[in-house]
């Protein structure tokens, strides 16, 4: 079995334009989460993903920014002491986070 491509967003600094040429490659996964990109990969590959429904997403949930940590707060999904620990596997707060990851 070979290996397939896959693109990573952790440090990627254009994730727009690396997620189109990865798919132009031939390429069907990318892996990101809600805190790459100080939260904001996901929302940069949507437009991508939209045109390109073939890519596959490998996501994460546990760590976030303090934005999405103050989101958690603001929905009673996390306590203000939970939220500031940056990450959180609690079972609430996991699926909160999944839809989240999904839209």
């Amino acid at each position: 079995m070979t290996a397939q491509l896959a693109l990573g967003t952790y440090r990627c600094r254009t994730i727009p334009e690396a997620a189109v040429r990865e798919a132009a490659s031939g390429a069907q996964w990318i892996d990101t989460a809600p805190n790459y990109a100080t939260g904001q990969a996901q929302t940069l590959l949507a437009p991508v993903l939209v045109a390109r429904p073939h890519v596959r997403i490998a996501t994460k949930t546990g760590f976030f920014t303090a934005a999405t940590g103050a989101d958690a707060v603001n929905e009673g999904v996390l306590t203000e002491d939970q939220a500031l620990a940056g990450h959180s596997l609690a079972p609430q707060y996991v699926r909160w986070q999944i839809r989240r990851n999904r839209a």
